[in-house]
């Protein structure tokens, strides 16, 4: 069996180390990671400030902080609106696995909510 390179585990071990260092900073990025966590198709920054509460300046900032080098960008909805969503299935697993399913509900439920609001 092939042992993946060590270079890729350290890069790996970082990202996931990234991951829990951002998780655990403060209730602003945990808010934002669980969110992104619930949608794995992804979520629209203009998504994540309605529901965390976040005037878009403050949400842009902790997106260019330690969080957005965990996520990718797709132009689901075309360039003006593109989707957030975390760069690797791992990262979400993890997101999920760390917060949990009693977080996890009340992230999920806040989309939920979210797209009956969009439907009416």
């Amino acid at each position: 069996m092939l042992k993946p390179p060590s270079v890729a585990r350290d890069v790996s071990r970082e990202a996931f180390n990234e991951l829990y260092t951002v998780l655990t900073a403060n209730q602003d990025n945990q808010d934002v990671i669980g969110l992104i966590a619930a949608n794995p198709a992804g979520i629209t920054r203009a998504d994540l400030a309605r529901l965390t509460g976040q005037a878009p300046y403050r949400l842009e900032t902790i997106l260019r902080g330690g969080i957005g080098r965990l996520l990718t960008v797709d132009e689901g909805r075309g360039p003006a609106d593109p989707l957030l969503r975390f760069a690797h299935e791992e990262f979400r697993t993890t997101a999920v696995k760390h917060l949990g399913p009693r977080l996890m509900a009340i992230y999920e439920e806040g989309l939920e909510d979210r797209s009956r609001e969009f439907r009416q």
